[in-house]
């Protein structure tokens, strides 16, 4: 079966995010959104504070269909096993130079089109954890995506709480 993908980290899922994955619903063939959680990328709590299943939880409220991997190099072997042929990669800007190299080092990838989204506004992760770390709720809040409104407490919670702060948001 014919796929899109997007492959990432997902910490936490911001409005950039969310305008990659509005591109993906639109195009023709089913949308798979590949979360890493690998021990190389979660051992550091301060850039990784949400686990595999929490990021998963945050990302299907956009209707993506979601999977968890260990490692972009498993990534072949999951789209084998399951019988996807990827047509498109979507990815942001900061990531696509990186996909692109890894791409070309297997065949599966051979037909699949790495699909460059800008960055708008500066918008990252990064920044959404910096902003909570910092104590700048209008800044973090302006990063996060409509869909997760309702998550903005915990989501801002478990950033903080994760990288030493105790105080808990009371702002909605």
């Amino acid at each position: 079966m014919l796929v899109n993908i997007m492959v990432g980290r997902f910490q936490t899922v911001t409005t950039a995010h969310a305008d990659i994955f509005s591109s993906m619903k639109k195009e023709k063939n089913p949308s798979i959104i590949y979360i890493i959680e690998g021990n190389k990328s979660s051992k550091d709590k301060n850039t990784n504070p949400f686990t595999g299943l929490e990021r998963k939880r945050l990302v299907e409220k956009f209707g993506m269909k979601v999977d968890i991997i260990t490692s972009i190099v498993e990534l072949e072997d999951v789209l084998f096993i399951q019988n996807l042929k990827p047509v498109k990669w979507f990815a942001g800007s900061d990531r696509a130079s990186s996909y692109r190299k890894f791409k070309n080092s297997f065949s599966i990838f051979n037909d699949c089109e790495i699909i460059e989204i800008d960055r708008v506004n500066d918008v990252s992760a990064s920044k959404i954890r910096e902003a909570a770390i910092q104590n700048r709720f209008d800044d973090f809040k302006n990063m996060i995506p409509e869909p997760l409104l309702s998550d903005i407490p915990w989501i801002w919670n478990n950033i903080r709480s994760r990288n030493g702060n105790t105080t808990e948001c009371t702002k909605e």
